[in-house]
């Protein structure tokens, strides 16, 4: 699950960038399966978080591996 802050979107403007991401991941979800590509199951959102529900990967995530 990714949960994004809606204050920080909202601080940093990045309304477009959230509306963006959730459209792009339904839009690749709806394909084919690809090992690459990280699948969006559900997106909901609540008074302060926008939530995606994606499909597991094991070992953690990019951005860990490169730091």
């Amino acid at each position: 699950m990714k949960c994004l802050d809606k204050k920080r979107i909202k601080m940093k403007q990045g309304e477009t960038l959230a509306l963006n991401e959730r459209i792009m991941l339904s839009l690749v979800s709806t394909g084919q399966d690809c090992p690459f590509i990280v699948c969006m199951t559900y997106a909901f959102q609540s008074p302060d978080k926008l939530c995606f529900i994606l499909d597991l990967m094991n070992g953690g995530d990019l951005h860990y591996h490169l730091s």
